[in-house]
């Protein structure tokens, strides 16, 4: 439920931010296509941090679920390309950069996983490496 509101916050976000201080919001039907492609990229990186981060604590014990965390990483990986096809290229390829970065880094914590902190801090550059490009385009 977490993930759906986080991800339900970026079309919120671009309504409060071309909307006319009126009680309505803009209509969905004018955002552009940008705005769902994010969403679907916001939607992929907390599921794909969300399946890491439970697989390295609290199911650690299940080589099940840290399979299952690879797998939904290198998907995402997969898909990223066709998101940056459908940004537009060559300015939609700073989408496959944060996928890739977090397949790298599901594929790399395959020993005894590092402390909770360090894993908070990967898991905070795989986000800004999707955000800060995000946002510099957002701003252009």
């Amino acid at each position: 439920m977490f993930i759906a509101q986080c991800t339900a916050m970026v079309p919120v976000t671009w309504a409060v931010a071309v909307g006319s201080r009126t009680w309505s919001p803009p209509s969905l039907a004018a955002a552009p296509d940008e705005l769902w492609i994010l969403t679907i990229s916001v939607a992929l990186v907390l599921v794909g941090s969300t399946l890491h981060v439970k697989s390295l604590i609290r199911e650690r014990a299940n080589p099940r679920f840290g399979r299952l965390s690879r797998a939904f990483a290198a998907a995402s990986v997969a898909c990223s390309p066709l998101l940056a096809w459908w940004w537009g290229l060559p300015a939609g390829l700073f989408l496959v950069v944060p996928f890739a970065f977090l397949a790298v880094r599901s594929f790399a914590m395959t020993g005894p996983p590092p402390r909770p902190g360090r894993i908070g801090m990967i898991e905070l550059v795989g986000f800004l490496l999707l955000a800060v490009p995000a946002l510099a385009l957002g701003s252009e």
